[in-house]
Order: C-alpha cells, then structure tokens, then sequence
C-alpha cells in the first residue's frame, strides 16, 4: 500500500524551490483506509514534482485510491491493486533515487530491498538481482548497488555464491530483528516474571533479549559497554533511574519513593490499592495499621490514605509503618510498636506481599494466632506467598507488564521522541481471606490484645 502526501512548501527549501510540490512516498503495512489514520507513516523518500505531474498521476490511478486526512495533510493512498513500480514511470523513479534531501541513496535502496524481502518477493534460495541490475532499476552506479548487496548479506537476508552461483536469498527476516537489554534484579520474583513477559514477547517477534542484572556498584561499567553491542533498547527495573544513554529506555514502574520514570508501563497502583481498602471496610475493618518501605510506589500508599479518608479514618499517617532494612528483625520491632499503640488493630495492610510475609513470621515467633482473626494484604500475588498464607493480594500481572513493556519500547526504537506512559489494570485476589469483622469481634479482638 503506498502513500502519497503532497505539500506546497519544504523546510529549508525556499526560492529554488518554488513552485515545485513535494511528493513523500511511504509504506503502509497491515493497514486497510478505514484505519489509516492511527497508523504511523514511514517516510521512504521525498520526490520533487511540478502540479501537472501530480495532478496526472491521481487522474490515471483514482479508480485505485482513497483519500484520508490527519492533522493537516491529506493521503492519497493506493491500494494493492498495484506496485510503486508499476505505477510511476522510471524517469520518476530514478528522481526519487537522486533527488533525495534527507536520505542517501544506499539508505533509500536497502529500505525497498528489505521491505521487499519482508514481504517475500524474492522466493528462499533463489538468486537475487545482481548489481547491475540493480544500479539500472535504481538509477545508481554499481559501486553504490554493491555496497546495499553487501549490507544486505552482513544482515544475513543474502550469501554470496561461488563461482558464477551470484547472490542467494537466505532469509526473508533478520534474526534477531531487535536485540533487547533486560536491566532488572531478577533475585526478586516478581522481576523474574517481568523479564520472562519480555521475553516471551520478544522471542515471538523474532528477537533476543540479553539479561543483565549486575551489583550496582556494577552497573556503570555495564551501561558503558551497551552502545558498542548492537543493543536497541532497554527494558529497565529495580535499578533506579539510569544515568542518560544513547538508548531507548523503558522502565516497569512509573514512581519508586520520590523517584519518577520519564516513560514507563506499570500497574495502576493508585486504583488498586484504592480498591483493596475499600473490600476491607466493606468487612467491618477499620482499626488498620499499614506497612510502607522507602522503595514502594508512593502511589499505593496514596490509593490506601484517600479510601480511609472518605471511610472517615483520619489518623492514617500515624498510623503508617515504614520499614527501612527489610529483615525480620526490623518487622518483629514494628510489630512490637503496632502492639503498644493499636493493640485492637484487625488488619495490616502493605505494599508487597514480601514484607506481608515477614510480617507473618514475625507474628509467628510473637504466638500471635492472626489466622482468621486480623486481615493481611500486600502486593504482587507471588508464588509461594499468596498461595501458601491466607492473605488477600493485588496480582499485578508482572508477565503482561514485560510483554507489553517490550512491544511499546519498538515504538521508542522507531520514534525517540515518542513518550510510553502505560498503565495496566490490576486484580484483586484472594478477598476471601478477609475476616469480616463484627461490632462484637471486634470487642473480642481487642480483649484478646
């Protein structure tokens, strides 16, 4: 499918230029026009024609195009009824080749030769077009239809043969299309399982990702060695905010203390934790004492304050416990001053199914039998967590987040400037596991403390 956009003017372009109407050629893959318009447009190349040759083309060819507008240009576009090469005549084609402002003419041969191996035109070990008829089709020396067949050959689409065998066709796809780095602390579980998610996908898409999960004392050094790795782009969690590189970069958290991500794909924490605190007050709870570690997203935080709030609970910072050192040690000191300040409390409410578990094991060593009695939720639905204890969590579907992390960061390759601030829904599992709490329970739950 080709595009056709016309326009009066060019930037940079000015009085030489005048009169001329630019013709900008692209290719629309996967697309039909009732849809057009959500699709990105790929220039190829800009070709310099007068109104005559312009307004001939759309008389000759309208039976085969369909007009669509976006922001302020309009599209002609040709269906696959025809080829670009059917369509315009050779005299034009070469000026597309030699007259190109913003690309050079190796670029623009190598983006239609792998455009036409991605769409099979040239059948699995068949002989390719040799150089010279290649320089002949695109209006070029030899020297510069070499140099696009060599290229082609290094990215493994050809193999050169012996003797007078020419240039063979290998591939129709380069593998790996895209080279991933995956930068995250896969000693987590819930890390692990976003690393699988974008591999998953990438692996799907024909690509390879790279784990790397270094000290980070380690990883400038590692960062340093990525632009000379061929490496597209990263996929980036538990590490903070990198220092700049010359890299696409993804992250899969939009905030981590006061920490926030320029482009992200994350969970919607807010929502979630809004939600598990409102099926605790649905229970009767409301004595709730909530645990928060400096590296939580502070957004889960605020979802927990704001549904206490409208519940009429306004002491929720005092009633907030932040953890620090994240050892049972730690927890077993909270615990001890949740004991002394809310003896009655029925619930404890965290940001991560990790610090809910040593939050049991602290009540565990303590004898608090809390099974049935006190409610507990975290975060992250981990395996051999929420499936061993009775607690309620939120399943963040780390396994989506990976999957769809590495789909966005394709857009970033083809467009830098494009901003990825996605945000998934969540799940709440497990609601089975919150006691549901009496006005006559509660005084029994107090009595006991």
């Amino acid at each position: 499918m080709m595009i056709f956009r016309r326009s009066a003017s060019c930037e940079g372009q000015e009085d030489e230029r005048r009169g001329t109407e630019i013709l900008l050629v692209s290719v629309l893959r996967n697309a039909s026009p009732g849809r057009c318009d959500s699709v990105h447009l790929s220039p190829l190349c800009f070709v310099w024609l007068n109104h005559s040759t312009i307004k001939s083309i759309w008389t000759k060819y309208k039976r085969y195009l369909t007009v669509f507008k976006k922001n302020t240009n309009y599209f002609l576009i040709f269906l696959n009824h025809s080829t670009l090469e059917d369509i315009l005549p050779l005299k034009i084609k070469r000026r597309m080749i030699m007259n190109l402002p913003r690309i050079d003419k190796k670029t623009a041969i190598l983006q239609t030769l792998r455009g036409e191996l991605n769409a099979k035109k040239f059948p699995l070990n068949s002989r390719f077009p040799s150089e010279y008829l290649l320089a002949e089709r695109f209006g070029v020396n030899k020297t510069t239809a070499n140099k696009a067949v060599a290229e082609l050959t290094s990215e493994g689409y050809l193999k050169r043969g012996r003797g007078g065998q020419g240039t063979i066709v290998v591939r129709h796809t380069v593998f790996p299309k895209k080279h991933i780095a995956f930068i995250g602390n896969i000693r987590y579980p819930f890390c692990a399982q976003e690393a699988y998610g974008v591999q998953a996908a990438a692996l799907e898409d024909n690509s390879l990702v790279s784990l790397i999960s270094p000290p980070l004392s380690d990883l400038n050094r590692f960062l340093n060695e990525l632009p000379g790795m061929k490496i597209d782009g990263i996929i980036c969690t538990s590490y903070g905010l990198l220092p700049k590189i010359d890299l696409p970069v993804v992250y899969l958290e939009n905030r981590v203390g006061e920490m926030a991500f320029p482009d992200f794909v994350a969970c919607d924490s807010y929502h979630s934790a809004f939600q598990m605190m409102q099926e605790l007050l649905k229970r009767g709870h409301r004595d709730i004492v909530l645990l928060f570690q400096m590296e939580n997203n502070p957004q889960r935080l605020q979802g927990y304050y704001d549904a206490m709030r409208e519940a009429g609970i306004s002491d929720y910072e005092k009633r907030t416990f932040r953890m620090f050192e994240y050892t049972i040690g730690e927890t077993n000191l909270l615990l001890n001053q949740i004991c002394r300040k809310y003896p009655g409390f029925t619930a404890v409410v965290s940001c991560s199914d990790d610090d809910i578990l040593r939050m049991i094991i602290s009540m565990r060593q303590q004898k608090i039998n809390w099974e049935g009695k006190i409610a507990m939720t975290g975060f992250g639905n981990l395996q051999g967590i929420s499936d061993v204890y009775p607690i309620a969590t939120v399943d963040q579907h780390p396994l989506r987040i990976g999957a769809e992390a590495y789909r966005l960061l394709l857009k970033k390759i083809a467009d830098p400037d494009t901003a990825i601030q996605e945000y998934l829904d969540t799940e709440l599992v497990n609601l089975q596991n919150i006691p549901v709490i009496s006005g006559s329970s509660r005084q029994k739950r107090q009595s006991e403390a």
